[in-house]
């Protein structure tokens, strides 16, 4: 069994060795937070660490679930996102822009590279990462894809958070998306590991989407780590740009999720929706243009400032819906601001 050890500080080598003697495999140590994960073949090992006196808890990881909606290479999406004014302004992702797909690993054959956290293969078998994967490609074809697998049926919380160190220090990963999410004992407000996880990686200079649940309409229904502040929270949005009743909300008066965009979306006779969907729309376009900037800011300022007011509250809309042609726009504008400026 694993196990996920929060500590007090970081280990030193009297403390692994300590561990280490208890029978305990250190399978991950955070280079974020004061966190390992390890593999124990008897829970009484679990109660023997936790005893230790440089550890402040001991616990199993969650189990999480990939957000989309519903099952239900031709992509139409709901309501209709267009790559054209995209690649109008020659926008595709090209030079080395490094995507990492966090998912049920996906078959596709421009992945660069997999890994699988899970020990059962690195193929797709239940469909999701590949859709997911398809979806930034679509918006965004010349960046170059990573799948790293933490899940077939379910992710894996001690998966997952291997995997984005992965994803951020090994591939130095330019975009991350998460389209699955965690269901915490306790409302998260953003402090939950795995988001403080989040918010080090974005912190580095790296854009992480994240689907925001499909847990809606109730107020207060983020699933992590789309609670996490540096993260780019996505919820779904339906046809005639209303948010849709199962894309989670934020606590009242807070700000996420960030932005809304299509939650549906048919490739060839596929049918693909939820927050699952969203997310990866927002990580193709910001992908696609990430090479193009001078820095992240540029893009956070443009995806927020072009997305459309649809006169919603703040907890159900972020700032509105994607507007890809207004993005576009904002982002041209910008490094013709910074052109004339001596700056690009």
């Amino acid at each position: 069994m694993e196990l996920i050890v929060n500590l007090k500080n970081n280990l030193d080598q009297d403390e692994i060795k300590i561990i280490k003697s208890l029978g305990a495999e250190i399978v991950y140590q955070s280079q974020f937070i004061p966190l390992i994960g390890v593999k124990v073949d008897t829970s009484s090992k679990g109660d023997q660490i936790k005893k230790l006196s440089f550890v402040e808890t001991v616990r199993t990881p969650l189990k999480g679930e990939y957000l989309e909606g519903e099952f239900l290479t031709t992509y139409f999406f709901t309501p209709p996102a267009s790559r054209r004014p995209l690649s109008n302004s020659n926008y595709h992702g090209w030079g080395d822009t490094r995507v990492v797909v966090i998912d049920s690993g996906v078959n596709h054959p421009s992945v660069i590279e997999h890994i699988d956290f899970t020990n059962t293969g690195h193929t797709d078998q239940v469909g999701h990462g590949s859709c997911v994967a398809n979806i930034i490609k679509y918006f965004a074809k010349g960046v170059n894809l990573y799948s790293a697998k933490v899940g077939n049926g379910q992710p894996d919380e001690l998966w997952a958070m291997r995997a984005l160190e992965w994803a951020a220090t090994e591939k130095k990963a330019h975009v991350i998306n998460i389209s699955f999410g965690f269901k915490q004992k306790h409302k998260c407000t953003g402090n939950c590991d795995i988001s403080k996880i989040v918010n080090a990686i974005v912190y580095e200079g790296v854009i992480v989407t994240v689907a925001a649940g499909n847990d809606g309409p109730s107020v207060d229904t983020l699933r992590c780590p789309s609670c996490a502040s540096g993260a780019i929270t996505v919820g779904a949005l339906e046809n005639d740009k209303k948010v849709s009743d199962y894309s989670s909300r934020g606590p009242l008066g807070g700000s996420k999720p960030n932005i809304v965009a299509s939650g549906r979306v048919q490739i060839d006779a596929y049918n693909f929706g939820g927050t699952s969907c969203a997310s990866p729309v927002v990580a193709g376009t910001v992908a696609s243009v990430i090479k193009s900037v001078s820095n992240v800011n540029m893009i956070y300022s443009a995806l927020y400032g072009s997305a459309d007011d649809i006169k919603l509250p703040r907890h159900v809309q972020g700032m509105g819906a994607l507007n890809i042609e207004k993005f576009t726009e904002a982002i041209n504008h910008a490094r013709m601001d910074r052109a004339r400026q001596g700056q690009e």
